[in-house]
């Protein structure tokens, strides 16, 4: 696909499965391609810099927690933790 400046905004990337002879196509917008590239380092392979950049989302314990309050009760949540926070700083001098 080309977008209104003529650049093209869909890559294919064709990667190895299981380093068998089955092939797998995944498209990107340019931008994210980029982006990956960009976050590629450079002993990594495009597999295994998707790889690594899931296993950091997943890892993380606190995604378990995404979607268990809306929006009102996480204002509050932050509301109090800013407040907790700056009470403990004053009561300790830290700022």
């Amino acid at each position: 696909m080309v977008d209104s400046s003529g650049e093209t905004n869909i890559l294919s990337y064709t990667v190895n499965e299981n380093d068998e002879m089955g092939r797998n196509t995944s498209a990107f917008d340019a931008d994210t391609y980029r982006r990956l590239l960009q976050t590629k380092r450079d002993d990594e392979s495009t597999s295994d810099v998707i790889d690594r950049l899931l296993a950091r989302h997943e890892s993380n314990p606190l995604r378990e927690l995404i979607g268990l309050v809306d929006g009102d009760e996480l204002e509050t949540v932050r509301n109090r933790s800013t407040a907790f926070r700056a009470d403990v700083d004053d009561s300790y001098g830290l700022l």
